[in-house]
């Protein structure tokens, strides 16, 4: 079974992120947003969500918990992963490592571990040359 995240988008309020469990299937609530929330993506297990979101005043990443089985879908548990702005979350294949695009359109990387437990390290720049702009492309 694939899921898959996508956003209803309204000129005259944020609506949640939704992800419908199979084509047939009704859509589900992910996040009751409190703010412009955007990028969503599973981490490899399922488990978790990292998404950007614009609640703390500028666009930062965040890894939320995903439970299935709940109305809003968001579990418990939330963790701010940039810490000086970030946006377009992408989980290494592995799930060991977590990518965003910094506010100065620099690569980062955030080792982290997943499973039953979310832990986060530390951010730091990746070694590429040049940065993303707002297309993906350097």
């Amino acid at each position: 079974m694939t899921t898959v995240i996508f956003v209803v988008a309204s000129a005259a309020e944020t609506l949640p992120a939704w992800a419908p469990s199979s084509i047939i299937s009704p859509a589900r609530k992910l996040l009751i947003p409190q703010s412009d929330e955007t990028y969503g993506q599973f981490s490899p297990d399922g488990k978790w969500i990292a998404y950007s979101s614009t609640e703390s005043g500028r666009r930062e990443v965040y890894v939320q918990g995903f439970a299935p089985d709940r109305v809003p879908a968001a579990a418990v548990g939330k963790w701010q992963i940039s810490t000086a702005g970030g946006d377009r979350p992408r989980w290494r294949r592995d799930g060991r490592e977590l990518y965003y695009i910094a506010l100065d359109g620099k690569l980062m990387a955030v080792p982290v571990a997943i499973g039953n437990a979310f832990k986060v390290g530390v951010a730091a720049r990746c070694s590429t040359r040049g940065s993303w702009d707002s297309g993906g492309t350097t």
